[in-house]
């Protein structure tokens, strides 16, 4: 399908959209579906980790951990501090973001850095995984 038709074709489904909703929000028995302000979790989600420090205080990722990334085919090494900040290359970073980011490692950081554990190397993003399913559910 050519570009100009596709686009044609997608701004009558657009339009066909818009109209159907701004129907119903005219429509005098309209009913949302719910008062309820959304929310970012069900109750049966847990919350992901959002720093290495959560990880740490739930002895997931014990101080001195070695992570690794593989960088273009070059591995980049750090090693976890007790109070969650990372060292690498001589240098304290407070966050797994800032790491990535001073030593060149593309991607997700959660992904892209792995731990070796006794269990053997995880994803981070596996760790913070685990940390979710242990942490008790969500109230929304």
């Amino acid at each position: 399908m050519p570009y100009e038709v596709f686009l044609a074709a997608r701004r009558k489904l657009m339009a066909n959209v818009i109209r159907d909703a701004l129907n119903r929000l005219q429509d005098a028995n309209y009913q949302p579906a719910t008062n309820a302000p959304p929310t970012l979790l069900s109750g049966a989600e847990a919350p992901l980790a959002s720093s290495l420090r959560q990880l740490v205080d739930a002895d997931l990722l014990p101080s001195g951990t070695t992570l690794v990334a593989d960088n273009a085919g070059e591995a980049r090494v750090a090693q976890v501090l007790s109070d969650g900040r990372l060292y690498a290359e001589g240098e304290t970073y407070d966050s797994l973001l800032e790491l990535s980011e001073a030593l060149g490692v593309t991607g997700n950081p959660w992904s892209a850095w792995s731990a070796e554990l006794s269990d053997g190397r995880l994803t981070l993003s596996m760790v913070r995984e685990a940390h979710a399913s242990n942490v008790p559910e969500a109230v929304a």
